[in-house]
């Protein structure tokens, strides 16, 4: 894509990562439903979402899929988890579009969890940036 194509690849690649945020979430909620609801009035959970090393763009796979696990802590109680898979996220694709996006070719490019919550950034490598934050 020439420097022209560039809103339009950076609309593409934002379409795509909304549209694994949608995918990925009806992912987790398969993980929650593995827990029995709790009456327990305080609890603790922590949500985990981890791709596989190396899930890096330039890598052999075209699609990653992270494993989500979900733990929760009763006061008193053991802590148990439950896992599954998350959706397969298209990281050659991403990876394409971003570089059409931002004019650089050989982007190395991972995707990450946003802190303990269920949004996924994907972060150009070695410096960490979240590409959605520096899109056109």
């Amino acid at each position: 894509m020439s420097g022209a194509d560039a809103p339009g690849a950076a609309g593409a690649l934002r379409d795509l990562l909304e549209r694994y945020d949608r995918d990925n979430r009806l992912a987790i909620d398969t993980v929650y439903a593995q827990f029995s609801p709790t009456l327990d009035d305080f609890y603790h959970e922590a949500l985990t979402v981890v791709f596989p090393e190396p899930a890096v763009a330039g890598g052999p796979a075209a699609e990653v899929r992270p494993e989500i696990t979900l733990t929760r802590t009763v006061p008193g109680q053991e802590p148990k988890s439950v896992r599954g898979a998350g959706a397969p996220f298209p990281l050659a694709r991403a990876a394409a579009l971003a570089a059409a996006a931002l004019g650089r070719d050989g982007l190395r490019l991972r995707p990450r969890q946003v802190g303990r919550g269920q949004r996924v950034a994907l972060l150009v490598e070695p410096e960490g940036t979240d590409v959605a934050s520096v899109l056109p």
